[in-house]
């Protein structure tokens, strides 16, 4: 625990990477990701003198060993001191995010922070259930992960290393989903009416093909948001490319279509009224 509450310190203090401008970029990587995944765009958005914060989510790369014990709510309670900080340093804040942390963005807009525009690639509204369950029915068999990496690795493009792989992690992600339906919705309610509610501009990324989220819930989603944030869907068709691939592989052409999507007409937030 005094790990985690170092990191958050760390990420919400010192992480900062130049004085109060208008606009914070927060970076957040995905389940079995680290900061690798954004640092080419983090250094992209520094060199043009932005202020940034590269997020290592708790319980993942050099903090891994933190995993086995980790809940989901401590990557929201991270998330609510970044964006806290976020806000003593700028005036707006623009999440450039991926699978996991999409969705601690989206949570972030929804609860009414001041949040300006939110980039989503293959987020992960609905994680693959076979990926969860597997990973809550075999943590306490095998507690390091290592066998479980081949697993794993069928879903997501994870680096190649030897760092163990707290199968914790995955089980505490398939509890998110219904997190937030409770917190935002009716319990019956399917996860993608979270979009009718939604109050920032996004631009979404998604895979049909991916195998680790529910692509057609992404698509939901979206179709869902309201129409006058002038929001942007961006669909991708190619099965050879494992989740968290097109960050890396497609680099340049994301880059230009986050700086396309940053850079169109300033909506700002809306309200909504029941």
């Amino acid at each position: 625990m005094m790990k985690i509450l170092f990191l958050i310190l760390f990420l919400t203090s010192s992480a900062w990477s130049s004085p109060t401008p208008s606009t914070v970029y927060i970076f957040v990587h995905g389940l079995y990701e680290d900061i690798t995944l954004f640092e080419p765009l983090n250094q992209f958005f520094k060199d043009r003198g932005e202020v940034t914060v590269n997020v290592q989510l708790a319980g993942h790369g050099s903090d891994s060993s933190q995993g086995y014990r980790l809940n989901f709510h401590s990557w929201f309670k991270q998330m609510d001191s970044i964006v806290y900080s976020a806000t003593l340093h700028g005036e707006k804040i623009i999440f450039i995010t991926h699978s996991l942390g999409s969705v601690l963005a989206f949570d972030q807009a929804l609860s009414g922070k001041n949040i300006f525009k939110i980039i989503a690639v293959e987020p992960g509204l609905e994680i693959n259930k076979s990926l969860t369950n597997s990973a809550c029915a075999l943590k306490s068999i095998i507690p390091d992960g290592k066998k479980f990496v081949p697993i794993v690795r069928a879903f997501l493009n994870i680096s190649q290393n030897d760092r163990p792989i707290p199968l914790n992690l995955a089980c505490e992600a398939g509890k998110i989903k219904n997190y937030m339906i409770e917190k935002y919705l009716s319990p019956s309610s399917p996860i993608s009416d979270l979009g009718i509610h939604f109050p920032v501009p996004l631009l979404i990324i998604n895979n049909l093909n991916d195998l680790a989220v529910n692509a057609q819930v992404n698509q939901t989603f979206f179709y869902n948001v309201p129409k006058e944030l002038n929001s942007v869907y961006t669909e991708l068709n190619e099965s050879h490319l494992p989740h968290g691939a097109y960050v890396r592989v497609h680099s340049l052409e994301f880059r230009d279509e986050i700086i396309k999507f940053i850079e169109s007409p300033d909506l700002g937030p809306i309200s909504h009224h029941n």
